[in-house]
């Protein structure tokens, strides 16, 4: 089944069971969010995914660049006019896609589980943007990994998507965290600042993923590893190997070692490259 959302505010949503605090997406189901939807505060208290949990399933986000946001450090304010007034002219208002302040023990905004491309599996399209999400251990041990994203079997593809602002408060991955056959792409300009781990990889941690791409002009600024190693970027035991083409890291800091990046595998390879 198929389901296209345009314009959809989900708020203050909560599941247990088997998680998803505002949507669960299972079995081949397609979800597709168009643009200025917004999912706000919603949780999965002792489950993963706090906004959305994608099982064997596609999740497609959309948006119209950074629209009309107030954007500081207690959320957004979601305002999405059609067209505001300036002067003379009438001017047609961008509406991006949010996520704000979800939380789950892993995957603070997206879980994503058994789901691999070319059928299903995690796209975050340009003018998406997840922001001030959390994963945090509570109820179960040897979780609290992926501030916004956590997935295992997934492919997850960030194209010209911005993630800040989260936080994995008692694990790995500020951002997202990629476990046994998980796959990143990052490209088209996306963004991953100010985000923090309690442990390694403030932005991005990979534990036996498959591959890791970054690619044109990805950047990775003000992220934290705040107990552990690569303030952006910790990779571990990758199954196959890592590229960084004309990314760009700046003022990323870890509490022990690899400031910027942290690599430890003997059997894969790992490529940096400008154009």
């Amino acid at each position: 089944s198929k389901i296209t959302l345009d314009r959809v505010i989900i708020q203050n949503c909560s599941a247990g069971n088997l998680g998803g605090g505002g949507i669960l997406l299972d079995e081949g189901s397609r979800a597709n969010f168009s643009f200025g939807c917004v999912l706000s505060d919603n949780k999965a208290p002792t489950e993963f995914g706090g906004h959305i949990r994608v099982s064997t399933a596609m999740l497609r986000l959309h948006g119209e660049g950074n629209g009309p946001l107030e954007f500081n450090r207690n959320g957004f304010n979601h305002i999405f006019p059609d067209s505001v007034r300036l002067g003379d002219d009438l001017v047609t208002m961008k509406r991006p896609t949010v996520m704000t302040r979800g939380s789950a023990i892993s995957g603070g905004s997206i879980y994503c589980i058994a789901s691999k491309t070319p059928n299903a599996g995690v796209t975050l399209g340009s003018g998406t943007e997840i922001a001030f999400s959390s994963a945090s251990l509570q109820h179960r041990s040897g979780s609290g990994d992926g501030g916004a994203i956590a997935a295992v079997i997934c492919d997850v593809s960030v194209v010209g998507a911005l993630l800040s602002m989260n936080k994995a408060l008692r694990g790995n991955g500020g951002a997202v965290y990629l476990g046994a056959g998980a796959k990143l792409t990052s490209r088209a300009g996306s963004i991953f600042t100010g985000n923090q781990a309690h442990g390694s990889g403030g932005a991005l941690f990979c534990d036996g993923c498959t591959t890791l791409e970054l690619k044109n002009g990805t950047r990775l600024e003000h992220n934290i590893a705040g107990s552990g190693n690569g303030g952006a970027l910790c990779i571990g035991n990758p199954l196959e190997y890592t590229t960084s083409q004309d990314s760009k890291f700046f003022n990323n800091s870890a509490g022990l070692d690899g400031g910027a990046v942290a690599y430890s595998n003997y059997l894969a390879d790992m490529e940096l490259s400008a154009d």
